[in-house]
C-alpha cells in the first residue's frame, strides 16, 4: 500500500506555485471531499479517506496554499501518524513556507516509517539546496536517483 499512496501524485507533477489562468494565487476552488473535512474523525482510518486526504493535499499544493497544505497534512497525521504521503507532503509545504526545521523533522519521521522512499532524500536534496548547502543537497539527490533512476527526469 505504501508504494501506491506515494506513487499517486508525482512531486514533479505537482506543478507547485503555478498560476491558472483567471485564478488569483493562492485562492483555487478545491473539490474537498467530506471525509477530508472530518479527517480527525472515524472516517480518516479508512484508505479511500487517507486517498482523499493525500488528493486534497496535492490540489491545495498545486494552488500555492502552503500553509493550508501544511495543516490538512498535519490533521491526516494525527489520524495516521504513518502516512508516508502526508510526511512527505508536510515536508514539501514546510520547505516552501521556509520552515527548514519542521521539513527535515518531517523526513526524518519519514525516513523511520519508509527508509526507502527515494522522493524523501529528493526533498533532502531540496531542503538542503534551500538552506544553502550543496554539498547535502547534491549527495540527497545522488542517493535519490540511486534509490529510484526515474527521479532523474525530475
Amino acid at each position: 500500500m505504501v508504494r501506491n499512496e506515494l506513487r499517486m501524485v508525482p512531486y514533479a507533477h505537482l506543478d507547485v506555485g503555478r498560476e491558472r489562468p483567471g485564478q488569483a494565487r493562492g485562492h483555487a476552488p478545491l473539490a474537498w471531499p467530506p471525509a477530508v473535512a472530518s479527517v480527525d474523525g472515524a472516517a480518516a482510518n479508512s484508505e479511500q479517506s487517507a486517498q482523499h486526504g493525500i488528493a486534497a493535499i496535492d490540489a491545495l499544493l498545486r494552488a500555492g496554499r502552503f500553509a493550508a497544505a501544511a495543516a490538512a497534512a498535519r490533521r491526516l497525521l494525527r489520524a495516521r501518524s504513518d502516512s508516508t504521503g502526508a510526511l512527505y507532503r508536510l515536508a514539501v509545504s514546510r520547505r516552501y513556507l521556509g520552515d527548514a526545521d519542521e521539513a527535515g523533522r518531517a523526513l526524518d519521521r519519514l525516513a523511520q516509517v519508509a527508509p526507502d522512499f527515494a522522493r524523501a532524500w529528493q526533498e533532502r536534496g531540496h531542503l538542503a539546496k534551500a538552506r544553502g548547502n550543496a554539498q547535502a543537497a547534491l549527495a540527497a539527490y545522488r542517493e535519490a536517483v540511486r534509490r529510484d533512476d526515474a527521479l532523474l527526469a525530475s
